[in-house]
């Protein structure tokens, strides 16, 4: 596909346009984000259910996992993330036969960011969730709901890692002061 010049110059004036004056995406890491890896530590994750089977064990590990990627404990003192998640599996859809149908992994979790003093600092519910196929199979439907609890664990603590560098990025109060600049004479 060609572009006309005045097509791309056009395209061209608007991107520098644009990143010169000083656009950046919301969920971009900003001056409080970038720093959020380094001062919190992922607390506890938990499934908030009495009868946990193997593949809701397998979600919460898996989201502790992926927020320990994210967050790496770098010490003490820190500001401390928990994650209270409930897995509920919902039907979608039934075929007019009976012999299909699609069943879908709904997580909804409770993210919970604590100061080392003990105040909370953030409390906010979050949910996901990733559709797999009942199919006449055993194995084949234990197979698509595994990949769907891992999936839908995955974008949960996608989500959570998100809203704590959204929070640090937009709480001024949370942040590390900045050193005094003296006055220019």
């Amino acid at each position: 596909m060609n572009l006309s010049p005045a097509l791309r110059l056009g395209a061209l004036t608007l991107a520098v346009t644009a990143a010169s004056c000083g656009y950046t995406p919301l969920y971009a890491p900003g001056q409080g984000a970038a720093s959020a890896a380094g001062r919190v530590q992922v607390g506890a994750v938990s499934v908030a259910q009495e009868t946990k089977n193997v593949g809701q064990r397998r979600t919460a590990q898996t989201v502790a996992q992926e927020l320990k990627l994210n967050f790496p404990h770098s010490g003490a003192n820190l500001d401390t993330l928990t994650v209270t998640m409930e897995e509920n599996t919902t039907t979608l859809a039934v075929q007019r036969t009976a012999a299909v149908q699609r069943a879908e992994i709904y997580l909804t979790g409770q993210l919970v960011i604590t100061s080392p003093e003990g105040q909370r600092l953030l409390a906010t519910s979050l949910s996901t969730s990733a559709p797999y196929n009942v199919e006449n199979t055993p194995f084949s439907t234990e197979s698509g709901k595994t990949y769907a609890r891992l999936t839908a664990a995955r974008n949960l603590a996608a989500e959570v890692s998100r809203r704590v560098y959204l929070f640090y990025s937009t709480h001024a109060g949370t942040q590390p002061a900045l050193p005094a600049v003296p006055a220019a004479r």
